[in-house]
């Protein structure tokens, strides 16, 4: 039972796509009842970075847990978001050991994501 807790808690990096704009995004913020930001604060997420197309549309990149990650679509299917969630664990940490990529993900700061998509501050 242990090795499914540790399992479930392990850090990877997630890229979450959705269908918000900045705009969509500030109004979805603006209108949370006290019920979601209950909801929301309950979430242990590490680093997270919001990066914009060029219509505004945001995605996400972060670092969390699977227990988060579902917490996180629960709460966007229930505002109608569109979205997707992919595993991008291995751009940041490919062909190493579990222990070694867990270490790498939990250590990774804004600016390594920054660095990792090509943008630059």
């Amino acid at each position: 039972m242990i090795h499914i807790k540790k399992k479930i808690k392990k850090m990877r990096v997630y890229k979450l796509s959705t269908d918000l704009t900045t705009e969509k995004n500030r109004q979805l913020s603006l209108n949370l009842s006290d019920e979601d930001m209950d909801y929301l604060s309950t979430l242990d997420m590490g680093v997270s970075v919001d990066l914009l197309d060029e219509n505004e549309t945001i995605t996400t990149i972060m670092v969390s847990n699977s227990i988060n990650i579902e917490k996180i679509k629960f709460f966007l299917s229930n505002n109608n978001v569109i979205f997707e969630v992919e595993d991008i664990t291995e751009i940041f940490a490919s062909d190493e050991e579990e222990d070694v990529i867990s270490e790498k993900i939990e250590s990774l700061t804004q600016e390594d994501i920054f660095e990792k998509f090509g943008i630059y501050e």
